[in-house]
């Protein structure tokens, strides 16, 4: 049996019900935090495997984020964060599994993607990003992200989650290094 993305959105949205009973809600984001990720993302990849349907794993990292921090404190770096992961809902697919690690980083499951869908998505959301022009209180800000996934072809793959998601770190990593606001994909 092949799940659908309307499917998968259904079986997200009542597992999405029952963080919410577990304390998986990071505070400052709203978001699923990174033990709802784990929890969820092995049982979608376990799918994925089984329908042989390929899928991605993101990393994306807000630029510059300590500058931010060490500019106007906290309490506005929170409330920036927040807009962040506001906009990356917007531009997230239903069924996609869209996570808060903490310090300015999100993680991104992308479930029945190819790797060049992977990248139009992905590059959207960065252009997006880059392009906003955010107002927290009396400040404006303009923001870039780092990107960094990896493709899981599940076809011909029994990789465990924690190596899939080492990848995008390092991904992640790699996209830093090159003068960030890009996106790389292993």
């Amino acid at each position: 049996m092949y799940l659908t993305s309307l499917q998968l959105g259904v079986i997200l949205k009542k597992l999405d019900m029952h963080n919410k009973q577990f304390s998986f809600v990071d505070k400052v984001t709203e978001m699923n935090n990174q033990n709802f990720f784990v929890e969820s993302a092995t049982i979608i990849l376990q799918l994925a495997k089984r329908h042989k349907i390929s899928s991605s794993v993101a990393i994306i990292d807000i630029d510059n984020l300590k500058e931010l921090n060490d500019k106007y404190g906290y309490a506005i770096a929170n409330k920036f964060i927040k807009t962040i992961a506001d906009t990356l809902k917007e531009k997230c697919r239903k069924c996609d599994l869209l996570f808060y690690l903490g310090e300015g980083r999100f993680g991104l499951l992308l479930y029945d993607i190819s790797g060049i869908n992977t990248d139009m998505s992905l590059n959207t959301i960065r252009k997006t990003i880059e392009y906003n022009r955010y107002s927290i209180e009396k400040y404006e800000f303009n923001v870039t992200v780092s990107i960094g996934a990896t493709v899981v072809y599940m076809q011909m793959n029994e990789e465990a989650l924690e190596s899939i998601y080492d990848r995008a770190y390092l991904a992640t990593n790699e996209a830093k290094g090159k003068g960030k606001n890009c996106v790389v994909i292993y």
